[in-house]
C-alpha cells in the first residue's frame, strides 16, 4: 500500500517495514502501472492482487 503524507509518500511492504519516499501520490499516479495498483482514495494506492474481498455496502 501507499500512502500520501503531504509531498511524501509511506510505502507498506508485506514484510511490515514503512517506508518513507520524497515521491508525492501524484509522482505514483503518473508512474505505476494502472493493471498493477488502484487508487482507492485520495491518500491510498493497492495492489489489486492483494484484494480478497470488496463489499459495497461497508
Amino acid at each position: 500500500m501507499i500512502e500520501a503524507q503531504g509531498n511524501y509518500s509511506n510505502i507498506y511492504l508485506l514484510s511490515g517495514t514503512k517506508i518513507l519516499t520524497s515521491k508525492s501520490l501524484k509522482y505514483w499516479s503518473i508512474n505505476l502501472n494502472d493493471n498493477t495498483f488502484l487508487r482507492i482514495h485520495a491518500k491510498y494506492f493497492i495492489r489489486i492482487d492483494y484484494i480478497t474481498l470488496c463489499n459495497k455496502n461497508t
